[in-house]
């Protein structure tokens, strides 16, 4: 007994055989309901920023005053060490220097 031919469907309407538009559907399915997840839950892991731009500025403050501090306290001994060293002067022979006409010489 012959087995009976089901009739085919367009491809526009049968999913089945036609799997890219099954596919996009789902994608499209999960990629707003994704979108609306992260909607949802940014806010919370956000934070405030001008909160931690205020910490830095703080932070920043701190810093350069005392380096500040530091310069102003160090300045007069620097630039004595300094010019102590300038002013320093043994003056030596080169340690390679031969003298000439001794017995090295020959």
């Amino acid at each position: 007994m012959p087995v009976p031919r089901v009739p085919e469907r367009s491809m526009s309407t049968d999913t089945r055989k036609n799997p890219s538009s099954r596919r996009s559907r789902r994608r499209y399915v999960f990629l707003t309901s994704r979108w609306s997840r992260i909607v949802q839950v940014r806010p919370q892991y956000a934070g405030n920023t001008t909160s931690a731009q205020e910490a830095v500025d703080r932070e920043t403050e701190l810093k350069l005053q005392r380096i500040t501090d530091a310069y102003g306290a160090n300045k007069d001994a620097v630039i004595k060490k300094l010019l102590d060293r300038v002013v320093l002067f043994k003056p030596e022979l080169h340690r390679n220097l031969k003298k000439l006409g001794g017995p090295e010489a020959q």
